[in-house]
């Protein structure tokens, strides 16, 4: 009776063994899988965050070159209002002498 009790007691005290190795390992596998999703999720983040960045440069790229433009227009503009102004100033010049004869 005795052996047997004491047979018992050592199966009893394996399965228990057996049953907190397997809980470990499980504990074990979920950690991995949450640091897992965690490095996902922070190179998601990073991806994101370099495409954000990506298209505030490519914006400010067109601001820039649209800011060159608009120069480049108004100094256009300045040049055919410089050149109206000596065509009109040239046309008087001409009057004036016209009459003077």
């Amino acid at each position: 009776e005795q052996q047997r009790l004491e047979q018992q007691r050592l199966e009893q005290q394996k399965l228990e063994q057996q049953r907190l190795e397997q809980q470990r390992l499980e504990q074990q596998k979920l950690e991995q899988q949450r640091l897992e999703q965690q490095r996902l999720e922070q190179q998601r983040l990073q991806q994101q965050k370099l495409e954000q960045q990506k298209q505030e440069q490519q914006k400010l790229e067109q601001q820039r070159l649209e800011q060159q433009r608009l120069e480049q227009q108004k100094l256009e503009q300045q040049k055919l209002e410089q050149q109206r102004l000596e065509q009109k100033q040239e046309q008087q010049k001409l009057e004036q002498q016209r009459l003077e004869q």
